[in-house]
């Protein structure tokens, strides 16, 4: 479980439109997959320096050659993860980099497993208004994945599950008040797998222990804090 506190990105949006948004296709730069993919389960960050040097020198080849980089030009990177738990979420996610070229530097997207995209959810709790989302892993784990990651055997044919929520003290903050600014956004993440249906009952238990909302934090991109889960 990961924890993040952010200023708000939403404003002057609202649940519709949040949801359709965390809806969108994997690689639209906006969608639930995306945003686990870009922070909280990230690939290694070597596999990412890796690609962007690959990325450079497909680039000066074609400066060398006298001829334009295709806009659909991109290059992929199968990553190399360690045996973790925290590089097997990731691996769950996105099995690597695919870096592509935009107008002033290269854009990163994953190379993102299929997911099913549960319904949005609205949950009260302690004061806090949360928008849960939930991505399940279509590719049942095989003897291979156990092994390197060191999970147990009776994890074969399980499926990772992940889970995004987003709250802030109630009600949540789409529209500005003057009577109250800075409201703290809280980014809350989850992954978990077993051979059940999904992990929703285990999530809302961690979920249900956040009471308050800690002070804002200034960066645009969320700072996390690794929580435990038990």
């Amino acid at each position: 479980m990961q924890v993040a506190v952010s200023n708000n990105p939403f404003m002057g949006r609202d649940a519709e439109s949040l949801d359709a948004q965390m809806h969108a296709f994997a690689g639209s730069g906006n969608s639930l997959v995306d945003y686990l993919f870009y922070f909280f389960f990230p690939p290694p960050r070597d596999c990412l320096d890796g690609g962007a040097e690959a990325y450079q020198m497909g680039r000066k080849s074609h400066a060398d050659e006298q001829t334009a980089p295709s806009p659909d030009l991109g290059i992929p990177l199968y990553c190399r993860y360690s045996p973790t738990l925290s590089d097997f979420y990731s691996n769950q996610v996105s099995a690597g980099a695919v870096y592509r070229p935009t107008d002033n530097a290269g854009r990163v997207d994953g190379m993102f497993r299929p997911f099913y995209l549960a319904p949005m959810e609205e949950v009260e709790s302690g004061g806090l208004t949360f928008y849960v989302f939930e991505a399940q892993g279509q590719i049942p784990l095989d003897q291979e994945t156990i092994n390197y990651f060191n999970l147990p055997d009776d994890l074969q044919g399980a499926k990772a599950d992940f889970f995004w929520a987003v709250g802030a003290p109630t009600p949540f903050p789409f529209f500005r008040d003057p009577q109250r600014k800075n409201v703290p956004i809280i980014q809350v993440a989850y992954a978990g797998v077993n051979l059940g249906p999904n992990q929703r009952s285990e999530f809302m238990k961690l979920l249900h222990r956040v009471h308050s909302a800690p002070i804002v934090i200034q960066p645009a991109t969320p700072d996390v804090v690794y929580v435990p889960a038990s």
